[in-house]
Order: structure tokens, then C-alpha cells, then sequence
């Protein structure tokens, strides 16, 4: 697992990010990169070969909340552990960063991964990038 700005691990994120949210998911190109990347901390997660094939980032704010996002596991690692290990260490991090609540746009069909977590969904889902989300808050 490594942490990092978003110029540190750019080469090694963004093809996970392309790869899982613009061409599986549809997820238009321009939505994908957003002005938080530069101030986000990211996380890649490797496999045993030393490849890249998880990522996430968590962005904090001056109210002590962090917000987790573009969580994204490549098609072949998913269901071994690889996304777990990316959101315990977003969730860490946060903590290590002094943010008391964490909140993420969950894709409605992982409300259970992140309920695992502590989350609860707050309110109704909503349409973001073409794909229903929920918010999601938890105490850290």
C-alpha cells in the first residue's frame, strides 16, 4: 500500500480510475479527474507482483470531515481483499489527518461493503455521472 499526492501517484491511479470508471462503468472521461485530486491524499494497493490494481483517495476538510472517494479495484483483484484494504487505510489515514466524520457518494450497489465498514446511508439516492449513489456518513 502506498500514500501519496495526487502527482506521486497519478501514473499509477488514474489507469485503475480509466480502466474501472470510464470503461466499465461508463463514467464520462471529463467526470472523471476533478480539481480535488491535487488536494487529496491517495492510496495505491499492489498485488504480489508488485502491480497496481486498487486505488482510492480521501480529501480533508478544515471541520474535521474527510471525504473517501474513487475507490476502484481492478475487474480480476475484486473479492480478495483489495478494496477492504483500500477503505481500512483511506479510513486511517483520516484518522491520522484529525477528521472526526467520514462521508462517501456510495454506488447503490456497494451500500453493503461500506455498511461493513460503519456507515449508514443517509437520505435517498441520487444520479451522479449516470449511476445511483447514496451518501454514507460514519463516525471516525
Amino acid at each position: 500500500m502506498r500514500f501519496g499526492s495526487w502527482v506521486d501517484l497519478k501514473r499509477l491511479a488514474l489507469p485503475i480510475r480509466l480502466t474501472v470508471f470510464v470503461e466499465e462503468q461508463g463514467v464520462p472521461y471529463e467526470l472523471e479527474q476533478d480539481e480535488f485530486d491535487e488536494q487529496a491524499t491517495h492510496v495505491v494497493a499492489f498485488d504480489v507482483d508488485g502491480c497496481a490494481v486498487a486505488t482510492g483517495r480521501v480529501l480533508t476538510s478544515p471541520n474535521s470531515t474527510a471525504k473517501i472517494g474513487r475507490i476502484a479495484v481492478l475487474e480480476p483483484y475484486r473479492g480478495k481483499g483489495y478494496g477492504k484494504a483500500v477503505l481500512r487505510s483511506l479510513i486511517e489515514q483520516a484518522d491520522v489527518l484529525g477528521a472526526k466524520t467520514l462521508k462517501l457518494h456510495a454506488q447503490c450497489e456497494a451500500e453493503h461493503f461500506y455498511r461493513s465498514f460503519g456507515f449508514q446511508a443517509l437520505g435517498e439516492p441520487f444520479m451522479e455521472a449516470g449511476i445511483r449513489h447514496v451518501l454514507m456518513v460514519r463516525q471516525n
